[in-house]
This record gives structure tokens, sequence and C-alpha cells, in this order.
């Protein structure tokens, strides 16, 4: 089956690389196996995933707004007065 001849409705799926497809007039019958490299997605705009991603990993560096802090560490002053001994 073609790539792209039209969309189709994965039935089951047999093994993590194989799945049978069916027409979408008639889900029940299926057409055949095809390996998972075999399948091309359905690019339809309106249509909205069942289940959405879920964004994994760790979160984005929040910037600070403040710019004298930027690394979060307090800096210390060197005395430079030439006239002081210390």
């Amino acid at each position: 089956m073609p790539k792209r001849d039209r969309p189709y409705v994965i039935v089951t799926q047999r093994s993590p690389t194989t799945c049978e497809e069916g027409s979408l007039e008639s889900p029940h019958e299926t057409l055949g196996s095809y390996h998972v490299s075999s399948l091309k997605s359905c690019s339809d705009t309106t249509s909205k995933p069942v289940v959405p991603f879920r964004k994994r990993g760790r979160p984005k560096r929040q910037l600070n707004s403040d710019p004298g802090s930027s690394s979060g560490r307090i800096k210390r002053q060197l005395n430079t007065d030439p006239g002081s001994s210390s």
C-alpha cells in the first residue's frame, strides 16, 4: 500500500515494528499488516492529537531581570584605596 494513498486507521499493533491497517469506511476489516517504516502520518491540520504530548526533561533556565545579580553570587569589593593599609 503506498505511503500517500489515503488516510488509514491502525487497527492493532502486532509488534513494536508491525501494525495492521484498516480503511476509514470499514475500520473492522484489516487491509494488511505493514512495517512502521512504510507508514507516513496523515497531515490533517484540522485534527488534534488524542493525547497531547508531555513536555519532558529539565525545565528551561529562567533569566533574572536584575542585571547586577546575573550569577547569583555576592561579589566582594576589594579595597582599592591606596592610602589605607590592611
